[in-house]
């Protein structure tokens, strides 16, 4: 999540680093508040981009200081690229002189109005996809998210666009690309997120391959692997994405090329691409090394979001615990903290560490950077050609050391994509002004920890809220969700059934579906049903906690016809004294046989519809084991008795084995498995004993339990 690194008086700025690149978000009114020069001087990158889409005015002495934060950045970055330029920034743009300074525009936010229910929007409109329509002054009609109605530009084309269509075609670098595409939803530049381009160098029995854009079912495997001889270096710093189709074929690809080539070294490998080739990288003497791997970090001093490149071979050490490397913020000198996703710090944990190759790693970066010279060549000469209505990603033929490179590049042209949604503006709230929380996520004051989310739009208002308090509780849950998954233990056993899961679910609820009403409806019924269902997970395994509190909402209301449809934002909060409570709850490991269990998490409910409480197994030795229980088993009940959490299992078992150890009997445990609900039966044969009393171990008041004596249970082989 991005933090404000600068809160002047009507502004705010966010701040995002990921190597040679910086986004700078602004959000708010630009006035003589804003201290352009102080900001300018912590610029450092390569390439600076700039996201105005959130500034709602500009004032004259705003204007003042916005030149000169725009001139100094100028003379301290090697690009500029400003991108969802708001209507306001775009009116400056045609009456200021050098409003942009040596920066140059790639998107703007069009104003719209619906003709039929009065909705205005704002529609992306970038100067690729949508060249011909801004050269010509001619932006086409869009289809209304509200009503279904029609959307009219709502301005003056000809002066709108006169400094977009004036301004040369910028010149942009598939590493930036995949940098936009990373940072700004649905931003793919015009190119439909289907072009695939490769560059191809050879020198003596090196090959290095480049890889560029998005990743997807296009991938052409065999004209890829033809040919291939020698040892081969993937470069994967410019993929912008990798889609469920591509990750396919990149498996398939990275296993064909291991058959033609002698060896097969990555560089820049994301997580995303390093997941597919788990079977192919583990193991001794593989002949698919990863070198490099990219991870992100985050400063908590200057709240900068960063990417760092490790070293498989220098960083080795660390990654073998599963602990990220070491890195310092370069703005303040402190410790960044890692981001990344449990599961990829036990995937990089898992790869053989191989020798290092410090020529076949000069050698990568004299393509890049050869490569990258060729491109903008290439692309001055297409911007002086004229415009084109679509632009496919850039040929590049380059030369290294007296050796002419063999070249291969796939310009394959994007299929048309539907434009992004229309966003409504109301016509009504609940305040005169939308409270400073309205669009954070999490955040802390006063030893508290306040999470905030938003309904999607409904036409009752009822229902909106109830939407709302169930997102904000669900999001609290999800940062809890991370807190606990620095645990690699608990990380690996829950979080895989929780994150990606959530994001597919989150992520069809944010995709415009223009032509697709019912799809849209579909997703925002499973994120509905989802969220109750943790919430009522929530009261169910949560036991004694101290549940997070809704005390503050805010809502607008929109026109659509003659009805009325509200989104509310509701904030709510724990303090930090019930959150750590809430953290050792569901960490807490309950023994049970010499096996363990932990609570189960009320986000499994994104993968399991039908799930909401019980004891998720951890580990399983022993005479449980023999019974056929797994780990990752959901125990549900005992003889029929509900299982609530952890604790309750140990004491129904207790209860349980206490009353058939009088006359013998079975000991039955309903299971779940935790990836896909399925259900099945674990039991266990009980000897007539004298029961001598004792439970489940492991709980933190009472001292150590243990369980009855261990000849009262007996595994029945027969089942």
């Amino acid at each position: 999540m991005l933090e404000a690194i600068q809160k002047a008086h009507q502004l705010d700025v966010h701040r995002t680093d990921e190597q040679q690149h910086t986004m700078l978000r602004f959000e708010g009114v630009l006035d003589e508040s804003f201290g352009g020069a102080e900001l300018a001087g912590t610029v450092r990158s390569e390439v600076l981009v700039l996201d105005l889409a959130g500034v709602r005015r500009v004032t004259s002495f705003g204007i003042r200081e916005w030149l000169r934060f725009i001139e100094q950045v100028g003379e301290r970055c090697r690009q500029i690229l400003l991108v969802d330029c708001s209507p306001r920034v775009v009116h400056q743009l045609n009456m200021v002189v050098r409003f942009a300074g040596r920066g140059q525009v790639l998107s703007v936010l069009a104003p719209y109005v619906c003709e039929r229910c009065e909705a205005t929007y704002d529609r992306r409109m970038d100067i690729v996809e949508h060249d011909q329509e801004i050269r010509t002054f001619a932006p086409a009609v869009q289809p209304c998210s509200i009503c279904e109605g029609q959307a009219v530009f709502d301005d003056d084309p000809a002066r709108f666009f006169a400094y977009l269509a004036s301004q040369p075609r910028p010149i942009v670098r598939p590493e930036t690309g995949a940098f936009l595409s990373r940072q700004l939803e649905g931003f793919n530049l015009g190119t439909g997120g289907a072009t695939v381009s490769v560059v191809k160098v050879v020198e003596g029995e090196q090959t290095v391959i480049r890889l560029l854009g998005e990743l997807n079912n296009t991938l052409p495997v065999e004209q890829l692997v033809e040919g291939v001889e020698g040892e081969v270096a993937l470069d994967l710093a410019g993929i912008t994405r990798l889609t469920p189709s591509g990750a396919h074929l990149w498996g398939t690809f990275a296993a064909e090329l291991l058959g033609a080539a002698a060896r097969v070294r990555i560089f820049s490998c994301s997580p995303a691409l390093l997941s597919p080739l788990r079977t192919l990288v583990v193991g001794d003497a593989t002949p698919l090394e990863v070198h490099t791997a990219t991870l992100p970090y985050r400063c908590a001093t200057c709240s900068t979001s960063l990417s760092r490149e490790i070293s498989i071979v220098d960083d080795a050490e660390p990654l073998a615990g599963g602990v990220a490397p070491a890195r310092q913020c370069v703005d303040c000198g402190n410790a960044l903290q890692c981001v990344a996703d449990p599961r990829t710090l036990v995937e990089l944990s898992e790869l053989s560490v191989p020798m290092d190759a410090p020529d076949v790693r000069e050698l990568v970066e004299k393509v890049r950077k050869s490569s990258e010279a060729a491109e903008r060549s290439v692309a001055s000469s297409q911007a002086a050609a004229g415009p084109r209505k679509r632009w496919p990603w850039i040929v590049v033929v380059s030369t290294l050391t007296g050796v002419v490179a063999a070249l291969a590049v796939l310009a394959l042209m994007p299929e048309p994509t539907a434009p992004l949604p229309p966003k409504p503006k109301y016509y009504e709230a609940s305040h005169l002004a939308a409270p400073p929380w309205r669009d954070k996520k999490i955040f802390k004051e006063a030893s508290a920890v306040f999470a905030v989310a938003r309904s999607t739009l409904s036409g009752d208002k009822a229902t909106a809220f109830a939407e709302a308090s169930h997102a904000s509780l669900e999001r609290m849950l999800y940062h809890l969700h991370n807190v606990l998954a620095r645990d690699s233990a608990w990380g690996a056993l829950i979080a895989p059934h929780v994150t990606t899961v959530r994001k597919q679910a989150l992520g069809a609820l944010a995709k415009p579906h223009p032509e697709d009403i019912a799809r849209l409806e579909a997703a925002r019924r499973r994120v509905r049903s989802a969220r109750q269902r943790i919430a009522k997970s929530w009261a169910e395994t949560s036991h004694h906690l101290v549940p997070p509190v809704v005390e503050a909402n805010y809502w607008e209301s929109y026109r659509k016809n003659n009805q009325v449809a509200y989104r509310v934002w509701a904030r709510s909060r724990i303090t930090s004294l019930n959150f750590d409570k809430a953290r050792e709850h569901y960490s807490k490991r309950w023994e049970l046989l010499g096996s363990k269990v932990v609570t189960f998490f009320p986000l499994l409910c994104w993968t399991n519809r039908t799930l909401d409480r019980g004891a998720v197994v951890a580990s399983v030795t022993g005479k449980l084991e023999k019974a056929g229980l797994k780990v990752g088993d959901i125990v549900t009940s005992v003889n029929e008795a509900r299982v609530s959490d952890g604790e309750s299992l140990l004491k129904l078992v207790e209860r349980t084995a206490a009353k058939l150890s009088k006359a013998g009997g079975e000991l039955v445990l309903d299971v779940a498995r935790i990836d896909d609900g399925s259900t099945r039966q674990v039991k266990l044969t009980i000897k007539k004993s004298a029961y001598r009393g004792g439970g489940g171990g492991g709980g933190s008041s009472g001292g150590p339990r243990t369980m009855p004596p261990a000849n009262i249970f007996h595994a029945d082989p027969s089942k």
